[in-house]
């Protein structure tokens, strides 16, 4: 047989011999692709180069002594997302969840940013915190915003009813002296930089019109063991399960541990500048100084006060205990605010005084 004829009766594939077959094999791979391309076409474009503050979209009108502070993270906005009300778990229910679930809600060790509302203990585990930085919650009927930065180990808790309009909150993207810096989503468009130590927003429309928050009083940061100790009738978040793996990967204990700043800061005594610090002024006397104590730094994890706010003298005995954690009296008096000394000089440099 000659190749002429081999080639004249070899089967050919048209549609009923199997072409369909194909072309629905072609139509599937195109759909895939489509698919898995669909965020690079169709998706929101990110916003922020984690360069140069101007990408990210917001006014940079800041003051002449902050803007100088003023840095990209590295990320771009709204590189972690917020967390909106949480699940919740009874302190007295924590031990049995922990035997009967892979990853524990909070163990005894864990640190907790822990506030009482009327009747009404709450607390927010660090390492859920350090995966979303913003939680808006309800604790004691009010609506609140939990702010936390881990660079700079600030905790403030706030009402997010301000100017009589409740708030929601995300992530700029950008740091302010190495600090959390936010912006109001319900601002549009969200044009306005809020500081988490500044009480306010710093820029854009916002703080044109001298918008402000008055931080929640009572905050304390403290080991879980010592909170559920003094709070047993507390309630404790959840981390959703989509956190798991990132709450597992996240871990700040190197940072505190070297000498490394945040971005856009500079400091001859980096270890100094991340030393921690109780920042406290009683409620009620917005105009008086806050008063700036230093806190140990040997025991907590990578040599950041395990324990805080820690007992400073016979002006806070009435609600601070000695193992730190807030006690039952008369803690609505008190503003309290853990942070870093750097950080918290940049933004009240002269309004506060030091205890020693």
């Amino acid at each position: 047989m000659s190749e002429h004829t081999i080639r004249k009766h070899a089967p050919l594939l048209d549609w009923r011999g199997g072409g369909w077959v194909l072309a629905a094999s072609g139509v599937v791979v195109l759909a895939l692709l489509g698919w898995a391309f669909s965020g690079v076409f169709l998706g929101t474009p990110r916003v922020g180069d984690g360069r140069h503050p101007e990408s990210y979209g917001f006014d940079l009108d800041l003051s002449p002594s902050l803007a100088p502070h003023l840095a990209a993270s590295g990320n771009p906005r709204d590189f972690l997302r917020p967390l909106d009300g949480p699940e919740l778990l009874r302190a007295s229910e924590v031990p049995a969840y922990n035997e009967s679930h892979r990853m524990r809600a909070v163990v005894p060790s864990d640190q907790v940013v822990g506030i009482v509302l009327g009747s009404e203990a709450r607390a927010w585990p660090v390492p859920l915190l350090n995966v979303h930085e913003l939680v808006h919650d309800t604790v004691g009927g009010i609506p609140v915003c939990v702010t936390w930065s881990p660079l700079t180990r600030s905790a403030v808790i706030l009402d997010r009813r301000i100017d009589g309009r409740e708030r929601h909150f995300a992530l700029s993207g950008l740091l302010l002296a190495g600090n959390l810096l936010f912006y109001d989503t319900t601002e549009v468009p969200s044009r306005s930089l809020w500081s988490q130590l500044a009480f306010g927003p710093v820029s854009g429309p916002a703080q044109a019109a001298g918008e402000r928050f008055d931080p929640l009083p009572g905050v304390a940061l403290c080991s879980w063991e010592s909170w559920s100790a003094t709070h047993p009738e507390s309630t404790v978040a959840l981390a959703p399960n989509s956190d798991k793996k990132m709450i597992k990967d996240t871990s700040y204990a190197r940072w505190y541990a070297q000498r490394a700043l945040p971005p856009g800061v500079t400091s001859s005594d980096p270890m100094g500048w991340k030393a921690p610090i109780l920042a406290y002024r009683r409620t009620g006397v917005g105009a008086s100084p806050w008063l700036v104590a230093p806190l140990p730094a040997g025991t907590g994890t990578a040599g950041f006060a395990r324990e805080v706010p820690a007992t400073l003298g016979h002006d806070l005995d009435a609600m601070v205990g000695v193992s730190g954690a807030l006690i039952p009296g008369d803690t609505g008096a008190w503003q309290t605010i853990p942070s870093c000394a750097g950080c918290w000089d940049v933004f009240h440099p002269v309004a506060s005084q030091s205890v020693r």
